[in-house]
């Protein structure tokens, strides 16, 4: 009877195992139907063997193939799509499970019934008024659903865009010269995009100032000091660090008080963009007449998934020390500690870990930090779940440089890094003449995007991020075809 109930279970369990084999290997296919309502394509998918983790990629594409939609979800959450244009378009959807498999498909939607698009032209004319005023007309053609976007430039340099002002601008020009005005004209949803520009000379604004950063300073009572900058030009772009963590922008003549003697690098960047402008001055000032900074010793720091490696077991610790700090012990909690200040450890298992940090100084005082953190890895990316490994990286407070592999005919420089969220950006390039600067969190998610003009070979600024919340963040400078890339860590 033993045997028998034996061989009973063996079967019933070889059924079980066969069972889940082939669900392991089962196909999942993509399909979906849609209706067309009111401008908007609405789609539903029809997938079959589809888990509750697959993932549903949707991207709708215009007559010439430009991405002008998508929607993401990991569920069966419908989409809808505007398409106020008549014309034909491609509606792809692709579905994928780490577990099962990945499946694409396409449809092809014609729309008619609706507007006609826009014709893809950029035209204005402008009138020269007094004291370098300049008034411009936007005579491209009309956009009857208001879906095209209009931008303005003067000598690549954005000043007006998709506002109230956009059609018909007025701009000052605060020099003299010649200068090249660009009108850009786009509709992502007519697949239209083009531009047109014009040379104007202006003659009665003022003459163009020295591009000269230089400034003078005096030293008062109790570490006031009073500065002033010898750049005769508009203040407006002049930012001012004083080499206490103190800054100031767009100001000519400012104040700032030191409440410890010691010796600081004062730094004046003016960046003037109507006078091609981009200068930076440093000079070293000596506090005498004021107290004695305490020594001592801190540090802050945070916890955050590395959203730009692919392992999803990688953590990141960004930190600030103060100034007296000369040497940092990390605890990590599971029985083991790190000397140093860019220190990397291993554990054996995700967990909630009570992470402290010692920092000493050369007074001989010290201070400990400590904070509980839950290290993990997402369910989805890994086979292992919570009980995979983590591999956890201290960021090098010391690094402010951007680097890229390959010879480097330009050098990118970021400083203070880490910083209260305002900073300093230099290019220095023997070849380029353009930068593009794309700046995103931790999430890829951007949170700042300029294209910059490169003069002389140097460019400066000065950015400010104080705005966001504490934490890693990426920077990006695509500099002459190669990109320099640095994390940049705002700690307030």
């Amino acid at each position: 009877m033993m045997k028998k109930n034996y061989f009973k279970k063996m079967l019933i369990l070889a059924i079980i195992c066969l069972g889940l084999n082939q669900m392991s290997n089962a196909q999942c296919n993509a399909s979906f139907t849609y209706t067309l309502t009111n401008s908007y394509i609405n789609a539903t998918s029809t997938s079959t063997g589809t888990l509750s983790t697959t993932e549903y990629n949707w991207t709708l594409y215009n007559a010439s193939g430009a991405n002008i939609g998508g929607f993401t979800s990991y569920g069966v959450l419908p989409p809808s799509f505007s398409v106020p244009y008549n014309g034909t378009y491609s509606l792809t959807l692709t579905i994928s499970d780490s577990i099962t498999c990945s499946n694409t498909t396409t449809q092809t939607i014609t729309v008619s019934g609706e507007a006609n698009a826009p014709a893809c032209n950029s035209s204005f004319t402008y009138t020269v008024g007094s004291a370098g005023q300049v008034s411009f007309t936007n005579t491209s053609p009309t956009d009857p659903l208001a879906n095209t976007g209009y931008a303005w430039y003067v000598d690549n340099s954005y000043i007006y865009g998709n506002s109230s002002t956009a059609t018909s601008p007025t701009y000052t020009f605060y020099y003299n010269g010649t200068y090249t005005v660009a009108l850009n004209v786009g509709n992502n949803l007519a697949g239209c995009s083009t531009s047109s520009s014009q040379t104007l000379a202006i003659t009665n604004a003022n003459t163009v100032p020295p591009c000269n950063s230089n400034f003078t300073y005096t030293v008062g009572a109790a570490g006031h000091v009073d500065f002033t900058s010898l750049y005769t030009g508009i203040p407006h772009g002049s930012t001012w660090s004083f080499g206490d963590g103190h800054y100031f922008s767009d100001s000519s003549n400012i104040s700032n008080t030191y409440l410890y003697n010691g010796t600081y690098s004062v730094t004046l960047n003016v960046e003037d963009s109507a006078a091609n402008c981009f200068s930076s001055t440093t000079q070293t000032i000596s506090i005498t007449n004021t107290a004695t900074q305490p020594c001592v010793p801190s540090v802050t720091f945070n916890m955050h998934q590395d959203s730009l490696n692919p392992q999803p077991g990688v953590w990141l610790v960004s930190t600030y020390y103060s100034s007296q700090v000369t040497s940092a012990v990390w605890n990590w909690g599971d029985g083991t500690s790190t000397t140093g200040f860019a220190p990397a450890h291993t554990y054996t298992a995700a967990g909630n870990y009570h992470i402290c940090v010692s920092v000493y100084s050369a007074c001989g005082d010290s201070s400990t930090t400590c904070q509980n953190d839950s290290l993990f890895r997402m369910a989805h990316n890994s086979t292992n779940g919570t009980n995979s490994i983590i591999s956890l990286t201290v960021l090098n407070v010391n690094a402010t440089g951007i680097k890229t592999a390959g010879n480097e005919t330009a050098q990118v420089i970021i400083y203070p890094n880490p910083s209260t969220g305002l900073f300093n950006l230099n290019i220095n390039s023997t070849n380029a003449t353009k930068a593009q600067i794309n700046i995103s969190n931790i999430l890829g998610e951007t949170v700042y995007s300029e294209q910059e003009q490169i003069n002389n070979n140097t460019f400066s600024k000065v950015i400010d991020l104080q705005n966001l919340a504490n934490g890693a963040y990426f920077v990006k400078a695509i500099v002459d075809n190669k990109t320099f890339s640095s994390k940049l860590i705002i700690s307030k």
